[in-house]
Formats: structure tokens, sequence, C-alpha cells
């Protein structure tokens, strides 16, 4: 019974590989943009493009659905710069009515091995990508930083930011908050869901957010829910705060009403 139910999982895999294909191919990729606050002011400081596929048959699917797949796919470079493209061409234009409009993008494994990323981010961004905060696993970057350091401080120069995503999720890589290139933290959403139940926890989320401050890093904390969890998440001097309570994902043109001039943004 055992080689069937593989191989039936072997055909599942190939069946949703092509699919993927004819995804990247027949652009039914989208961004979504989910806002990001000051954790002082509330004021919205900028967003983090995140990727959907309008699948024609299965609706609006999340990264849940595919990254898996995708991240093993040579398609995730071709797919990964037209997320950087879309994403840079899209907030550049809304820089207009909010000049100081920041973007967080997730980059996949085979965008950082690409030797072409930090010429990639001059071209679109006219040669000043310091609005951009580019989100990269601590795994992800452990392993660059011993293996190709030179290319994480090519694409720095460029102006993007490093933020280590997921921070506090696995074993918290202190050794890699040593290297210039790390510019931010982002705290794991994980520790955010138990700041208001655990005393240790609080300590641990404080403790995480005084380092980076120490070192002169941004701090961002994602997941963040309700206000007494907004409360802890300020008591803990972040920056940056995002979460599905202050604002959920949105399609560009929901959140180009939170910008500046926007009649919801003057509400």
């Amino acid at each position: 019974e055992f080689v069937p139910a593989f191989l039936e999982a072997e055909q599942q895999r190939r069946r949703f590989e092509r699919e993927l294909e004819v995804a990247v191919r027949q652009h039914q990729f989208v961004l979504y943009y989910q806002p990001q606050f000051d954790a002082t002011s509330h004021a919205l400081t900028g967003c983090e493009a995140l990727l959907r596929w309008q699948h024609p048959t299965r609706g609006l699917l999340l990264p849940e659905a595919f990254i898996g797949m995708l991240m093993k796919s040579s398609l995730s470079i071709t797919l990964g710069e037209w997320v950087l493209r879309s994403a840079l061409q899209q907030v550049m234009l809304w820089q207009k009515r909010h000049p100081a409009l920041r973007v967080s993008i997730n980059l996949f494994p085979r965008q950082l091995d690409d030797i072409r990323l930090d010429k990639l981010l001059r071209e679109l961004t006219g040669s000043d990508a310091s609005f951009v905060d580019l989100e990269v696993d601590e795994s992800m970057l452990t392993a660059l930083v011993q293996e190709v350091p030179a290319r994480l401080n090519a694409i720095r120069q460029t102006g993007a930011s490093f933020i280590i995503d997921h921070y506090g999720r696995a074993l918290g890589a202190i050794s890699l908050l040593q290297h210039e290139f790390v510019t931010g933290l982002k705290l794991d959403k994980s520790l955010t869901a138990q700041l208001t139940e655990s005393g240790r926890i609080r300590m641990m989320f404080s403790a995480l957010a005084t380092l980076g401050k120490s070192l002169q890093l941004r701090v961002l904390a994602e997941g963040v829910e309700n206000s007494a969890q907004r409360m802890l998440v300020n008591q803990a001097e972040c920056d940056t705060i995002q979460g599905h309570a202050l604002g959920e994902p949105l399609s560009p043109d929901a959140f180009q009403q939170l910008l500046p001039g926007s009649a919801e943004a003057l509400c």
C-alpha cells in the first residue's frame, strides 16, 4: 500500500508544479500590502508586500498553500524578481503622497544566490533603495554570511536594509547581529501571541528588543492583534508594529485609501 500512496503524492506534487509554472507564465500572482505603523505615534510608516495566488478554480490562495513548493523551484527567481519590480514600482508611486513610506519585501533563498540582485535594486530605485527592507530568515542569512559575505555587503551598498525575519522563533542567532549589514530584526508573531499569557515570554521579548536597540537596530514586532499586546510591545520600545488587528493585508486600491489625502486617512 505504501508504494501507490507514495506515487499518488508524487503525481500530486508534479501536477501542482505544473500549475505553478502556468501561474507564473499567466501572471496569476498578485501582491497585497499589510500596513506597518510607528509603535509610539501609530502613524503609517510602511507596508509589507505579501504574495497571493489568484488561482483560477481555488480562489485566492495564501502563501502556506504554495510557498514550500515554490521555494524549491527555479520559478522562485522569476517570481521573486516580479515581486521586487511590482512592489517597488507601486510604493514609489505611493511615495508621491507619502514620501517617507517604506516597503518590506520577503526574499526567496534563490534570490540571494543571484549575483544580479544589487544591480536590480539600483535599476528599480534609481540607485537609492534606502526605503527598502529585505526580510530574510535567520537560517538563510547565517548560510550566506559563511558562503558569500561580499554579496550581502554589495546589496547593502544600494541603501536597502536587511531585516532578520521571524527573530526569536528558532534559536535567535545572536552571532548574526555582529554583522554591519544587519540593520533590523522582526520579532516573531509566536512571541507576540504569548505576551499577555507568559511573564517569561514578556521578559524574553523585552530582552531581544533591548538587545536590538542597544545595537542601533530597528526593532519590528509582527502579529500584534489587540490593545494589550500593543501596550506590551510599546513597553519593550519596539519601533514598528504590524498585525491583523492594526491592519489586514490589503489590495493596492484599499491600501491607497490609508495614504495622506485619502478620505479614509482624513477621518
